[in-house]
């Protein structure tokens, strides 16, 4: 049987299942050790651990003391859930266009749509990669504005030696499985101010306790996750979830782990463990998806990719290209053992941003993990090439 290769590279920290354990059998100080440990590693004033991304990026917006129909621009490609959450406290998302040729935050796009009751721009680091928070920041600090950071995927990636999430007032990621800070759950806020920190953290103490049995269910999908990160056992299970026709048992899964989730409760103590892991090895495992991404876009040549700064340090959480025919593709690409994904982003402006509407029918994500070889690496290159566009 033709060795098949996932796009989907999931890292578990070396000892997570060892974390997990230990943090159950004694939790007594994990939550605090991993507060302190990400402060540090990310250069930030103070950070504060929450049961979910999302329930972080809702206790932060809770701590400015925002009002009904201030506004936040962000940008069209981002997880729904960012907008679900600011609308669901009263506020108003405003959504703007991207750049073509990194796929972030237009900062000429933001300058233009900010208004009377702007508070707040905030930059998604969308696929690992950092938006222009340079630009952002100046445009913040001359109108007023707070800079907030998605960094769910691009937890540890830098520029000019600064930590995504490091940059404006606060951050925010998500601490699932796929991402490149895994807890099997949970969520991290990043301040550049203590007492924000604080405030967050006090708020996040006062949810509820987790639910043990989802935590464990958690941790059990999350094993299931990363193994089919390994072509051998993707290989064996690529009747599920690999080639066409398996978007909707991808999102039949994903709907089942999102009911395994702790929102609206805090921080596990054994995530935090998990979480601590994470922290020490992160560094290493970024440099390796960065050779292997800088490899297979190498080995594309002249196809387009997104385009880092020449000096960051992308965790290039996906590696997006753009294809004129995304369903063709991901036929052909099957039938030579190559998983490919289409619908990657979405559109949330509607077709009101048509930098974002175009990027959103053309993105295909490309396997390209530390779990793949170099000879996996020229298959995907030698597959797919044909179909993608020039750069």
């Amino acid at each position: 049987m033709t060795r098949k290769l996932p796009r989907r590279g999931v890292h578990r920290p070396r000892g997570a299942l060892r974390a997990l354990v230990a943090g159950t059998l004694a939790p007594a100080g994990r939550v605090d050790a991993f507060e302190a440990a990400a402060a540090q590693a990310f250069g930030a004033g103070g950070a504060a651990a929450t049961g979910s991304g999302r329930d972080g990026l809702r206790l932060l917006l809770e701590a400015l003391d925002l009002t009904d129909g201030d506004e936040i621009i962000l940008p069209a490609l981002t997880f729904g859930a960012v907008p679900q959450t600011i609308a669901a406290l009263g506020l108003v998302p405003v959504f703007v266009d991207v750049d073509p040729a990194t796929l972030q935050l237009d900062p000429a796009a933001a300058e233009a749509a900010v208004g009377p009751r702007t508070r707040a721009v905030l930059a998604t680091h969308l696929c690992g990669l950092l938006a222009d928070v340079d630009r952002l920041g100046a445009l913040c600090d001359a109108r007023g504005l707070r800079l907030l950071e998605d960094f769910a995927q691009a937890a540890g990636a830098r520029r000019h030696g600064r930590a995504a999430g490091s940059f404006g007032t606060a951050g925010f990621t998500s601490l699932e499985t796929v991402k490149p800070l895994p807890a099997f759950g949970g969520g991290l806020v990043l301040c550049r101010d203590p007492a924000l920190a604080d405030r967050i953290r006090r708020a996040a103490r006062a949810r509820p306790a987790p639910d043990p049995r989802k935590l464990l269910r958690k941790a059990a999908l999350g094993h299931v996750e990363a193994a089919l990160a390994d072509p051998r056992v993707f290989t064996a299970a690529w009747p599920l979830f690999g080639g066409t026709g398996s978007e909707d048992r991808v999102a039949m899964y994903k709907a089942r782990k999102k009911g395994a989730g702790n929102h609206g409760a805090r921080l596990h103590p054994a995530q935090a463990a998990v979480g601590l892991r994470g922290l020490r090895g992160l560094r290493d495992h970024l440099r390796m998806r960065r050779g292997h991404a800088e490899a297979l876009r190498g080995l594309l040549e002249d196809r387009w990719t997104p385009c880092p700064e020449p000096d960051d340090e992308p965790a290039w959480y996906q590696l997006l290209a753009r294809a004129e025919d995304p369903v063709g593709l991901q036929e052909a690409a099957a039938e030579a053992g190559v998983d490919v994904g289409r619908d990657v982003v979405e559109d949330l402006s509607e077709g009101r941003c048509p930098t974002a509407a175009r990027l959103a029918r053309e993105l295909v994500q490309l396997p390209a993990h530390p779990a793949l070889t170099r000879p996996d690496l020229e298959r995907v290159a030698r597959v797919t090439r044909p179909w993608l566009a020039p750069g």
